[in-house]
């Protein structure tokens, strides 16, 4: 490998003034997490399908209807960690999405039309992003 210099380093390779000697040295320190993001649908008393875009939680989420617009997102060894789980969920048109990681095994789902009544039917590839930090 070609030794680096201070004097004209590729762009991007400098850090904290000194030269990168190793790609690691850049990003050794970032945060580490997994992540699942999908496109959900559901309709009817039928529990929410998946269309997964990415998921490196190293496993795969299972959902579940819990009622009239109520769903669950479980895992099965209690993986979504207290305080260290984010969920993130896009509503669209005349609704509104509510999602909440409860405890370590369960996520919940709440969708309801425009007078706040919870309804189904109301996902059709509706965005998804659960994160869960180490």
């Amino acid at each position: 490998m070609a030794q680096r210099t201070t004097n004209n380093p590729p762009f991007g390779w400098k850090f904290n003034g000194d030269v990168v000697d190793d790609i690691t040295e850049l990003y050794g320190n970032l945060p580490t997490y997994k992540k699942y993001v999908a496109l959900i649908t559901q309709s009817g008393t039928n529990a929410p399908t998946a269309e997964v875009l990415e998921n490196t939680l190293g496993f795969t989420p299972t959902f579940s209807y819990d009622g009239v617009g109520s769903y669950i997102i479980e895992s099965p060894n209690s993986n979504f960690t207290v305080s260290k789980t984010v969920t993130m969920m896009t509503a669209s048109g005349a609704s509104s999405m509510e999602i909440a990681s409860i405890d370590a095994d369960e996520i919940f789902i709440i969708s309801r039309d425009h007078s706040g009544t919870a309804t189904n039917g109301l996902m059709s590839k509706m965005p998804i992003e659960i994160i869960v930090y180490d």
